[in-house]
């Protein structure tokens, strides 16, 4: 018989995560593969991606087609490898899209960037954007997955550094590129490490909108809120870096923690049913209260800090926003987040609310360049200013 102590020992065991999208992009690969060399179906030449006259749909095709056997295997050794640690955190859906994009802008980058005559077949590309997706956007304290990494990345960095050096020679030396897409290799690793960065990206759109809007408006209303130079109706460079990096060093990594320790928190400590009606509530109550607060003061202070600003000016520039700001956001966000936090995956609900923070972001970029404007000081008398009395 089996003790009831073996028995609970069994029913510890946690369940193993099952890979099956890389397995299915692999058998995609071979079966090409197959098609393209052995039986040499010439409709497979049409998948390839002809600089010259490309095809829309080529810049994805291209990525599942090789030149020979070679080109092939070494594909698909690194290709499983850094698709299985993607896949292992991020699901099938997740290694997907990452083989797709990071394959697509790679070989986007090259159709710009070689000649005409080139032709570009592989998954190079989408081998460099795996790998810097699984080092980047999944860090983890596992140390058998940072063993399994750093042992592969000593030989995928070597790579790099050599597509860098074919790269810079490329201007003197056509021949350069002609086997090896080095260019994709480069790109994919670069749009891969995009997608990692992407709470970065998007906030500085959003500031660049904001800047377009506001620039757009003082010029038509003949009113700047800075000076009456011509410069000021460019863009603000440093302004635009200082937001991305905000979105890239807090909303990003600390968004990706913190969704996820709060579905532990309410799984594990609190026994709440997933995606029910408690659950949901108090996600949205705990992100509103904690999270959105603490993110509008660090935003309007790392700005004020980052721009130059003593601690004076920006303790008045959080008097002025920070109320506004809270109360636009707090009738805005708890809706976006009931239908985050009820119908996406936790993996995927910090890509979910990057999709709304390119409106959030504009918004707080422009609602820190309008200063004290007319509108600002309305809204703060109704809150801080004391009607006087009349004497009678």
């Amino acid at each position: 018989m089996i003790s009831q102590l073996e028995l609970g020992k069994m029913g510890e065991k946690k369940p193993e995560k099952r890979v099956n999208g890389i397995f299915w992009i692999l058998l995609i690969n071979i079966g090409i593969y197959v098609a393209d060399h052995i039986f040499q179906v010439r409709e497979i030449k049409a998948l390839y991606l002809y600089h010259n006259f490309p095809v829309w749909y080529q810049f994805v095709t291209s990525t599942f087609c090789h030149a020979n056997w070679n080109h092939l295997s070494s594909n698909l050794f690194f290709l499983y490898i850094f698709g299985k640690l993607v896949e292992e955190e991020e699901g099938s859906f997740g290694v997907w899209l990452s083989y797709i994009l990071t394959g697509a802008g790679a070989n986007l980058v090259s159709w710009l960037v070689l000649p005409r005559n080139a032709v570009s077949v592989g998954a190079s590309g989408a081998v460099f954007g795996l790998f810097a997706i699984s080092v980047l956007v999944k860090l983890s304290f596992d140390w058998r997955k940072i063993l399994e990494v750093l042992i592969l990345g000593q030989f995928v960095i070597e790579r790099v550094m050599e597509a860098a050096q074919a790269s810079t020679s490329f201007a003197s030396s056509s021949s350069a590129l002609q086997n090896v897409n080095h260019i994709a290799h480069l790109s994919g690793a670069l749009v891969g490490a995009t997608l990692v960065l992407s709470s970065g990206l998007i906030w500085g759109i959003g500031d660049l909108v904001a800047q377009a809007v506001t620039r757009a408006t003082a010029a038509k209303k003949k009113y700047l809120f800075y000076s009456d130079d011509d410069r000021d109706l460019r863009i603000n460079w440093r302004r635009l870096v200082t937001t991305s990096l905000y979105g890239m060093a807090f909303v990003g990594p600390i968004g990706h923690f913190w969704y996820e320790g709060l579905d532990r928190f309410l799984m594990n400590r609190l026994q709440y049913p997933p995606k029910s009606m408690r659950f949901v509530a108090t996600k949205v109550a705990i992100d509103e209260i904690l999270f959105g607060p603490v993110d509008l003061f660090l935003f309007f202070t790392y700005m004020g800090f980052a721009s130059g600003k003593n601690v004076t000016q920006v303790t008045d520039e959080l008097k002025r926003d920070f109320l506004p700001a809270l109360i636009v956001e707090g009738g805005t966000w708890p809706v976006v987040q009931v239908i985050n936090f009820r119908f996406v995956p936790v993996r995927y609900q910090l890509l979910y609310v990057n999709l709304f923070c390119l409106l959030d972001s504009c918004f707080l970029s422009w609602l820190e360049q309008q200063q004290d404007a007319p509108w600002k000081q309305w809204f703060r008398s109704l809150f801080f200013e004391k009607p006087k009395r009349r004497d009678g």
